[in-house]
């Protein structure tokens, strides 16, 4: 399955929302986190973005579009990067906090309530990798 593809966005959305449910979900934060893909080969060089909407840790809505000018303007965090950066942060090539240092990943949002955002995080990101059957 390729990374952003139809199918994929399909299949991740599925896994989030029998995660992020109540009395399975591994979180009780509540938060709007948006990671948006510039640059995005299968999509002709656009972006991608996803917005995922945790209440008490419990997924109340995900949506995605192609565009940085319709990301949620009210979302608590926006992460954003090129494919090639976030492809390198799942595949364990780049950590994300040298991302960030660096300036190839940024970040808007409270750095302080971030911190508290990253075990949930890391649960999107290991959802996001569908157990190692995907392609990028």
């Amino acid at each position: 399955m390729k990374f952003l593809s139809e199918e994929w966005r399909e299949a991740f959305e599925k896994s989030l929302k029998d995660t992020f449910t109540e009395g399975k979900t591994p979180t009780s934060i509540t938060v709007s986190l948006v990671e948006c893909y510039s640059d995005v080969p299968q999509l002709d060089g656009k972006s991608f973005w996803h917005c995922y909407e945790l209440e008490e840790g419990v997924l109340e809505e995900v949506s995605h579009g192609y565009s940085e000018d319709s990301i949620p303007a009210d979302a608590d965090f926006v992460v954003t990067a090129p494919y090639e950066t976030a492809v390198k942060s799942m595949t364990g090539e780049l950590d994300n906090a040298t991302a960030l240092v660096g300036g190839s990943m940024k970040f808007k949002g409270n750095l302080i309530r971030a911190m508290k955002l990253m075990g949930t995080y890391n649960v999107i990101q290991n959802l996001k990798r569908m157990d190692g059957s995907l392609e990028y």
